[in-house]
């Protein structure tokens, strides 16, 4: 009777790379950086604190109001991306 070994070793595992010293250098952190979700939270957390919502609301209302063209022309800059 012919027995098929290869079915009865254990899998190995693969194992995982190490990062290099220059990756661990640079701290890349994926596609988010925790470092920078961490600064924008304190950030919005004190533009709250500090009173800024309100005002920066109603000049944005006025903007509106007063500029509907320009801040249109502003956002279709902003899709096309940035300049090379």
């Amino acid at each position: 009777m012919h027995r098929d070994t290869h079915q009865d070793k254990p899998k190995k595992r693969a194992k995982k790379a190490k990062p290099s010293s220059k990756q661990s250098e640079n701290k890349l952190e994926g596609e988010g950086s925790y470092e920078a979700g961490r600064n924008y939270d304190e950030h919005a957390r004190q533009f709250v604190r500090e009173g800024s919502v309100e005002p920066a609301a109603e000049e944005a209302k006025r903007a509106v109001d007063e500029e509907p063209e320009a801040l249109r022309d502003a956002e279709d800059e902003a899709r096309r991306g940035p300049r090379h």
